[in-house]
This record gives C-alpha cells, sequence and structure tokens, in this order.
C-alpha cells in the first residue's frame, strides 16, 4: 500500500484507523486487495462482505464505500461531468 511505504506500516495502520470514512476502487495488487479486504468485515456475519478476488475485478465505474460501524456499500461513481445539475455549477479556472 502506497501509504505505508510513505509513513511506514504503525503510522499508516494509525491513520486509516483515524479515518471513519472511506473510499475504496479497484486494485491492481494483491496484498492491497487484501488489506481492503479485511477492512470490509460484515458486523453481522464477521466475516469479509468482498474478497480480495473481488476487489481486483471491480468494474471501473464502481466503488466501496465504509463508513464506521456501518455495512460496506458497493455504488457506482458519480461524474459531475456527465450529471446535467451538477455539470452546471462548474466554472472555469481562476486566474491570478
Amino acid at each position: 500500500m502506497q501509504i505505508q511505504e510513505l509513513y511506514g506500516k504503525k503510522e499508516a495502520s494509525g491513520i486509516i484507523a483515524d479515518c471513519s470514512f472511506k473510499i475504496f476502487f479497484a486494485s491492481n495488487d494483491c496484498q492491497t486487495a487484501q488489506a481492503i479486504s479485511s477492512l470490509l468485515i460484515d458486523a453481522n456475519e464477521r466475516k469479509e462482505s468482498f474478497s480480495w478476488q473481488q476487489i481486483m475485478t471491480l468494474p471501473v465505474d464502481s466503488q466501496i464505500i465504509l463508513l464506521d460501524k456501518e455495512q460496506s456499500i458497493l455504488s457506482k461513481k458519480m461524474k459531475y461531468y456527465d450529471d446535467k445539475d451538477l455539470s452546471s455549477r462548474i466554472i472555469g479556472p481562476v486566474k491570478i
């Protein structure tokens, strides 16, 4: 995981634990997919809600959302530029 390379394993674990809202995308790295899978534990069944294989094969337009103490959610990514209401709010770059 990139965060471990940057901060070290202990510090990275602390940072991840302190984030109550997490969004995960498909991973092409087995170790990262396994780490994500271990975070996605179904509270009722006490097992992983997504296997590392499922995480590695997530469609490009999908994501997994995790809010602490809640069931993980598989959702589609929202593309603001494809949404008529949201794209109308886009402003140009700020000139300095």
